[in-house]
């Protein structure tokens, strides 16, 4: 399982490309949510394998990263965010080149360490004394939705008021993305965490126990996508992005949820 869990880590966080470089080759480099290493890796084969003359270049990193790095300079054809408020910012600092697209949803679930020495079987549990609760830093979307399913939860007569204060009194570490988040539960170096449900791939879900969100008090996570101004192959970006928009069967294997 730890070798499983190394294979994750080193696929996570890198500048990849799915094939190895031609100088024939078009090169299309897309700025990518972490949470979309695992759907995006099998598009970018699988745009490739139809599109023989274009290699896909990704970078993954949490979206607020992507957002800096594109407001500083660093030059892409695509972004896509986890979240619509980095979308927004990279917009009105003009580095898009039309109207982002909500291309897929997600839902909120808490993943606990099978290595926890404490009995979290329910969401109040995170109120419990010793519970090492970490989540992002701030300005990362899943951070940003954490703290609002957390204040959701406080509204709620079963979990009270003071349930948000109380969790984050339980908080131990912020990571720069999600992936972090999932890497350091499933290997025990913390006990819960929330993340998308995408997240628990088939590397890592015997390391978790996963606990649902009650419905009404759960946050949808929306993505967005968006050619770059600073793309020179506009129209071969358009047609990756038409690509990822018919493509809801693959979203649907790797834990997403079609746009209605």
């Amino acid at each position: 399982m730890r070798s499983c869990l190394l294979v994750f880590i080193l696929l996570s966080f890198v500048l990849w490309g799915c094939k190895p470089n031609d100088e024939q080759s078009k090169t299309l480099t897309i700025f990518a949510a972490a949470s979309l290493t695992d759907l995006f890796t099998e598009l970018g084969h699988n745009f490739e394998a139809q599109h023989k003359d274009v290699r896909v270049r990704f970078n993954f990193a949490s979206s607020s990263q992507l957002a800096t790095q594109i407001n500083n300079g660093l030059r892409g054809d695509i972004f896509a965010s986890a979240n619509e408020s980095q979308m927004e910012f990279i917009a009105k600092k003009g580095h898009i080149e039309a109207p982002p697209i909500i291309f897929a949803q997600n839902s909120i679930v808490l993943i606990v360490s099978k290595h926890s020495s404490i009995e979290i079987s329910d969401i109040s549990d995170l109120e419990k004394d010793g519970i090492r609760f970490i989540t992002a830093i701030e300005g990362v979307p899943i951070r940003e939705y954490t703290n609002k399913l957390l204040a959701n939860l406080s509204q709620s007569d079963v979990y009270g008021e003071n349930f948000a204060r109380q969790v984050f009194n339980n908080l131990v570490s912020e990571e720069i993305n999600v992936r972090q988040l999932v890497i350091k539960v499933a290997l025990g170096e913390a006990d819960a965490a929330f993340v998308y449900a995408s997240d628990i791939t088939p590397e890592i879900q015997d390391s978790l126990t996963v606990i649902t969100i009650p419905t009404e008090h759960n946050i949808i996570a929306r993505y967005t996508i968006a050619v770059l101004d600073s793309s020179s192959q506009k129209a071969l970006a358009q047609e990756f992005i038409a690509f990822i928009l018919s493509a809801d069967a693959t979203l649907e294997k790797w834990g997403f949820l079609p746009v209605e």
